[in-house]
This record gives C-alpha cells, structure tokens and sequence, in this order.
C-alpha cells in the first residue's frame, strides 16, 4: 500500500510539471475556516521524548512519505517539491511556527490542504503517528516558539502582514538592529 501511495504521489508531481514555486501564503491557514477553531483546540497527546521523535522521524522518512515534498531537512525542498505551487511548507520559518498550532498541523496532515499538494494521509496514518510526525517536526524550528494559531487579525486588530515585525524572515535575513553612536 505504501509504494501505491508513493507512486501516486510521484505521478501527481511528474503530472503538474515542475513550476519552483516560491512558498505562498505562510500567513494562510491550511484548515478549512468551518474548523479552525476545533482544529486549534487540539493538543498534542504524545509524551515530546526522544523515543517520540524517533517514532515521528520513521513516519516522516517512510511510510508518510513527508521527505519526498518537504526534504530531509525540512526545507520543503524535496524531489517533489519543484513541480509544487505552491511549494511545501518550510518547517524552518520562524514565521511557519509562531502562527501555527499543533492541531492545525494535524488537521492539515490528516484532511490535506485544498489548493495544494498536500493530500489527506488521515486514511493511511494514524492519529498517534500524525502526532509523531509532528513532534519530529518540530526538531527543524529550532527554538522557535509554538504559536496560538493566525487569527484574522494582528495584535493591535489590524491584519498582519508578512513583513511587519519581521516575524517571517528566517533569521538570517532579519534587518540588523542599528548600533547606537
């Protein structure tokens, strides 16, 4: 069942062509606006322990076949990833983790994400390893802090934009504070 799944994917890439597309949206939430609220209650179940992480890397590396569109690294850089758009997720953007909670990603993972490349994997993974793969996950932001979930608006109710606070810029291209004289 995993190879019918993995070549599936592969001829849904090969099918679309490859576009680099750039990451879009990273504001965006994936769940369906019916949802988001449910989907954000949802708490991560499993004990965050290495033997966690070593269980969601199994899943993320194998049978989930997360490595094929979002690379070893996380990067959303794998060999699906260039016939994507919009490209996988980065699971290294500060960005990506401070507007996101555990229970969007799990949604997303298991109802996919209409509009792109991401299917469902609810009917091919478990819960428990949805929560796995996520924990593992996690191992790419660094000491990124988890967010609450993107509301639809900013903290002062007006709507955040991508650029304001830098809060989606990868570190190294966050602006360089001025040296005082």
């Amino acid at each position: 069942m995993t190879l019918s799944i993995l070549i599936a994917g592969l001829m849904m890439m090969l099918a679309v062509g490859p576009s680099l597309a750039a990451e879009k949206d990273i504001m965006t939430p994936r769940v369906s606006p019916k949802e988001i609220e449910i989907a954000r209650a949802l708490k991560n179940p499993l004990p965050q322990t290495s033997k966690t992480i070593a269980k969601g890397k199994k899943v993320y590396q194998g049978k989930g076949s997360c490595v094929l569109c979002h690379g070893v690294d996380g990067r959303g850089t794998g060999m699906g990833a260039p016939s994507l758009d919009p490209s996988p997720r980065n699971f290294h953007r500060p960005g990506f983790w401070r507007h996101r909670t555990d229970g969007e990603l799990f949604w997303t993972i298991k109802n996919g994400s209409f509009g792109t490349g991401m299917v469902a994997y609810g009917g091919f993974l478990t819960d428990e390893e949805i929560w796995a793969v996520i924990t593992y996950e996690h191992t790419f932001a660094d000491s990124m802090e988890q967010g609450k979930g993107m509301g639809d608006v900013g903290s002062d109710d007006r709507p955040m934009r991508p650029h304001e606070g830098g809060c989606c810029q990868m570190p190294e291209q966050s602006p360089k504070k001025k040296s005082k004289p």
